[in-house]
């Protein structure tokens, strides 16, 4: 790692600009701390780009070694973010700096993002890097997962390529393993482990440190390294998805609930802890400090949990209650406030403005408890408010608090804030009792960004769902004109027909409006909709959903694929035990099922579906008997396939692997309305 350092400080000098690349583990953190070493060299790490104040936290730490004005300029909201960034590059240049930048694995750039607020915080993202990459005279190395070619935003392809490293995961030896004093009390477990690997075994510190942890926990180690060897021809190497079975396996026993908590608890701070914090914090003793420093993180005092390994662990150990989480928070927040002591980031100074900047987000996400103080702050920048009031409306599910936080974005920062008004209006709609509000936000964020998709798609659904169906076919309409006025958009790529046409679409179909739905979803083209399984999932959906309303009744899973229904049957046997071939068949559902006897509901096969009638047959109990090959009552909603054979048999199948109508969208008590019932 030092001749790698030496090299970036030669490059920095001829050229000024440094791009490392590396998978989680290939050691781009320690590189960052070595060329630190170098005078006047500031080293900022980022949040995880999911993060709502992702791209203003990493603005304002690099701000922080400028002093008091250069931090308040850098807080002020009024003007752009790229513009802000480029102010405090300059200002870094004119004062010598060079800027080391340590981006986390979740700012990979490009990748598809779940909501419009994941689109949102990585435009800030990339705006933050282009500003600071834009001052000339800067120093600035950057430091990121890697890259596919693809997603390379255009700022890293100007960098030369004498200003590139790609470095690579080592390979760590199994001798490490006998090193007792680096394992703490996690030795014997390590030990454990050593014997169960071979000697060669390929596999990254990283997830070697994961494995003793596992073992510690109680996994087998035998069993452990034979699942992690097999998992090696599936996945990528350093990949961690092969450990995350067997991490709910041990974490879920009722004897790891102490440690479960605590460990959650440490989890959920984004910057390391002293280990002497993350004891207290987390309440662990015995071998579960050792646990934190030497396992899950790297470091024999400071707890640092990798991004991917807090993505790992964090589902796993969630506290069933919000309020543990919140309380957590809290705490984090507690511990910041004892480094920074200030209201304002700008009475912060040097390494408090990163305290004080996670103190606001542990304060956001701490609920209630720490409303009072978190209202206390001095916050001038909008992602502060959107951080606490997703983790409001997300986390803890208050809508009213969510929505009320908005509204301050609004009032005290921004009042042309699209995605504030919009969240504005998508909080007040949940919260309930607040209808006309929120339909005035929903149509503030369109005025103010009128070719926004997604503020248009919530508009359209929110009219569906209170019913306002013309309404909602007109606003449809203007949706079209506005985002996509000639067509050529949705034929571009899957996104729009993902993140509009999919949620109208499915809007129709929970109301029951299957015909709507219909329109709406054959605007997107076929080749589209086979780009995307969730796309797919729709079409079959709706295609189930015409079936049933035409039918009057369902005769087939909902899963059951539209285009192998009616050809042939699914599960009867062509020829019988006897010998004897299938004479005709009829797919079905049980509609009810009593002591005495089992009705029936059948289609007819017809090609057309015009020609499709249906039959109500009642059975007696023996004829079930006889005809299923058992003497079990069946439950109202069971599938089958009904035949009978040349001989004049009848026979029953239960359709497998779905034995009764799981719950469905489009089965709700409103759907049900156009459907006629049978039983």
């Amino acid at each position: 790692m030092a001749a790698h350092a030496a090299r970036v400080i030669e490059a920095l000098e001829r050229h000024g600009r440094f791009w490392v690349m590396g998978p989680p583990g290939a050691g781009r953190w320690e590189l960052a701390q070595r060329i630190a070493r170098e005078g006047r060299t500031h080293v900022v790490q980022l949040p995880p780009l999911d993060d709502a104040d992702s791209a203003v936290h990493g603005l304002l730490q690099s701000a922080a070694v400028l002093g008091e004005a250069s931090v308040h300029d850098a807080a002020d909201d009024s003007t752009h973010l790229r513009f802000r960034a480029r102010r405090v590059a300059d200002a870094l240049a004119a004062e010598g700096w060079t800027l080391v930048v340590y981006l986390p694995g979740s700012w990979s750039f490009g990748a598809r993002a779940k909501d419009p607020a994941g689109i949102i915080h990585q435009q800030r993202g990339l705006e933050l890097l282009e500003g600071w990459s834009g001052a000339q005279g800067l120093k600035l190395v950057v430091l990121t997962t890697s890259l596919a070619s693809s997603r390379v935003p255009s700022f890293l392809k100007s960098f030369r390529a004498a200003s590139r490293l790609t470095l690579s995961s080592p390979i760590a030896s199994r001798e490490t393993l006998h090193r007792h004093e680096a394992w703490g009390d996690c030795a014997e477990a390590a030990d454990r482990l050593r014997h169960a690997m071979d000697a060669d075994m390929d596999v990254t510190p990283q997830q070697l440190r994961l494995m003793v942890a596992l073992v510690q926990l109680g996994d087998d180690p035998s069993a452990l390294v034979q699942h992690a060897s097999a998992s090696q021809r599936i996945h990528a190497r350093a990949d961690l998805d092969a450990l995350e079975a067997r991490f709910e396996n041990v974490l879920s026993q009722p004897d790891q609930q102490v440690l479960r908590t605590g460990l959650h608890r440490v989890l959920l701070s984004r910057f390391p802890l002293p280990l002497g914090a993350a004891r207290e914090l987390s309440g662990l003793s015995g071998a579960g400090p050792s646990l934190l420093s030497r396992c899950i993180s790297s470091e024999a005092d400071v707890v640092r949990v990798g991004e991917r390994v807090r993505r790992l662990l964090l589902p796993l150990t969630r506290p069933f209650s919000n309020s543990a989480e919140a309380a957590a928070h809290y705490d984090l927040a507690s511990f910041h406030r004892g480094l920074d002591g200030a209201t304002s980031v700008e009475q912060a100074r040097g390494s408090q403005v990163l305290n004080w900047l996670e103190k606001v987000h542990h304060l956001g996400h701490s609920g209630a408890r720490g409303a009072e103080e978190w209202a206390g702050l001095n916050l001038t920048a909008r992602e502060f408010f959107w951080d606490r009031a997703r983790a409001l409306s997300i986390g803890q599910r208050d809508y009213a608090a969510a929505a009320a936080v908005y509204q301050q974005c609004i009032s005290k920062v921004d009042a042309e804030d699209d995605y504030a008004w919009h969240y504005l209006g998508f909080n007040l709609d949940r919260a309930g009792g607040h209808r006309q509000r929120a339909e005035e936000a929903f149509r503030e964020a369109i005025r103010l960004e009128p070719n926004n998709p997604w503020w248009n798609g919530r508009l359209v659904t929110f009219l569906i769902e209170q019913s306002r169906f013309r309404a909602a076919e007109s606003e449809w309409r203007a949706l079209q004109e506005r985002v996509d006025p000639d067509g050529t958009q949705v034929r571009k790529g899957p996104s729009l027909a993902l993140n509009v046409h999919r949620w109208v679409a499915q809007a129709w179909l929970n109301s029951g409006e299957v015909e709507r739905a219909r329109k709406v979803f054959d605007d997107i083209p076929p080749d589209i909709v086979a780009l995307h399984p969730k796309l797919q999932r729709l079409r079959q959906q709706l295609g189930d959903a015409e079936e049933v309303r035409q039918l009057g009744e369902p005769v087939y899973p909902a899963d059951t694929p539209v285009e192998l229904r009616w050809k042939q049957p699914l599960y009867l046997d062509p020829i019988d035990a006897r010998g004897q071939p299938l004479q005709e068949w009829f797919p079905g559902r049980v509609v009810r099922a009593v002591v005495h006897g089992i009705r029936v509901v059948v289609a007819t096969p017809e090609p057309s579906p015009e020609s499709r009638q249906l039959v109500v047959k009642d059975l007696a109990r023996d004829e079930w008997r006889k005809a299923t090959a058992t003497a079990s009552l069946p439950r109202v909603g069971t599938f089958i396939e009904v035949g009978t054979y040349q001989d004049g048999r009848l026979r029953i199948v239960l359709v497998p692997k779905d034995a009764t109508l799981r719950p469905r969208q489009l089965m709700s008590s409103r759907a049900l309305r156009y459907m006629r019932r049978w039983a």
